[in-house]
């Protein structure tokens, strides 16, 4: 079972998590944790999915030193969360390949009550 690292950032004009929780699933590797984390960050600090930061890498090489950061990874799996037009957090997943967006908008979908 691949694991499915769920991991809320949180925005400092709202004082709460909407998710922080890392399920590991047997034989995870060690570095997907780290990297649904990476994924959520780069959805919040970038305000896009983590995948079209990495197709805008692509298209505008002039982008490509935002790799330079630490905690960005220009992969599939981070998406930022929304409370109507304000992107308030991200969600990301780590280890479920081809489905990791998937799994972070059914993420988002669980929360989306509480985003109203």
């Amino acid at each position: 079972m691949p694991e499915h690292g769920l991991q809320g950032v949180r925005d400092g004009r709202r004082p709460r998590w909407i998710a922080d929780r890392h399920d590991r699933g047997d034989g995870a590797g060690l570095h997907t944790p780290e990297g649904a984390d990476r994924k959520a960050y780069t959805a919040r600090t970038f305000s896009q999915p983590s995948a079209a930061f990495a197709k805008r890498l692509v298209e505008r090489p002039d982008t490509v030193g935002s790799l330079q950061y630490s905690r960005v990874l220009a992969l599939a799996g981070g998406l930022p969360i929304k409370s109507g037009d304000e992107v308030v957090g991200a969600v990301g997943v780590s280890g479920s390949p081809g489905k990791d967006d998937i799994c972070s908008q059914a993420g988002i979908d669980k929360v989306a009550d509480q985003l109203k």
